[in-house]
């Protein structure tokens, strides 16, 4: 089986390294709040247990940005032509529709979830994602100090 990895980015800019994202797990949620700007925050609480949304709210300070989300994805399989003289620019010009392929639903099942923290940012990684030969896990990734955005 190849390895799959998705990464959801939720914050893109780059972060203070002095604030702290602070975590709390209270049975199948996981609360996740960060600092925003000197002094607001942002929270996104995680519903791992199955067939609930996986996001179930991402608010900043009092407002409620979304509630209740549950991504999806595809993937698509297929061939690509990269010359070896064009040192792969010809990418640009690949045209990859025009070749077979076939897309796949991606499964997702919440069986595990691990945190880290690497100065200004976290790493929330949920598995397990599972599509045709591919398998994985997502990555949702907090830098801290940054505005919410999805």
């Amino acid at each position: 089986m190849k390895n799959l990895s998705l990464v959801f980015l939720v914050l893109f800019f780059a972060g203070n390294a002095h604030s702290q994202a602070t975590t709390t797990v209270n049975k199948q949620t996981l609360r996740l709040t960060w600092a925003t700007g000197p002094s607001t925050k942002a929270t996104m609480i995680l519903d791992l247990e199955k067939n609930h949304p996986l996001i179930k709210s991402i608010s900043t300070g009092t407002r409620t940005i979304a509630t209740g989300l549950d991504p999806a994805w595809v993937l698509t399989v297929g061939k690509r032509t990269l010359s070896p003289s064009s040192g792969g620019w010809d990418v640009f010009f690949d045209k990859v529709p025009d070749r077979p392929y076939q897309s796949y639903r991606v499964e997702f099942q919440k069986t595990r979830a691990k945190l880290t923290t690497s100065g200004s940012h976290t790493i929330i990684k949920i598995g397990e994602l599972h599509a045709a030969s591919f398998k994985g896990d997502l990555e949702i990734t907090i830098y801290n100090g940054t505005p919410c955005s999805i």
